[in-house]
């Protein structure tokens, strides 16, 4: 899934997801992210990506687009279900109301 997302916005979701600006090789294995994109990625040799080692590899980067997007669009789902929830529950209290 090719993903296109602001920059800044990514950033943010990145330091959201891995907690502040560094990750380290066990939150990349939480995150499902390959070994060998996380040693490619590891310019420094220090065993941690930074936020910029992670937003210049092009594959982090098309994770990270991908999950933004996914959670995202899970968001865009439930928030449109509690709509109709709380249009469904209207209506009830709307009907029931004009009864008594």
């Amino acid at each position: 899934m090719s993903t296109d997302v602001n920059l800044n916005l990514l950033k943010a979701f990145v330091m959201n997801k891995i907690g502040n600006d560094v990750m380290d090789r066990e939150e990349a294995q939480d995150l499902h992210v390959d070994e060998d994109i996380f040693a490619d990625a590891d310019i420094d040799a220090s065993g941690d990506l930074d936020i910029d080692e992670i937003l210049n590899n092009s594959k982090l980067y098309e994770q990270f687009a991908t999950m933004y997007a996914e959670e995202n669009e899970q968001a865009d789902a439930e928030d449109e279900e509690t709509k109709k929830k709380a249009i469904d529950e209207r209506r009830l209290s709307g009907k029931n109301g004009s009864k008594a």
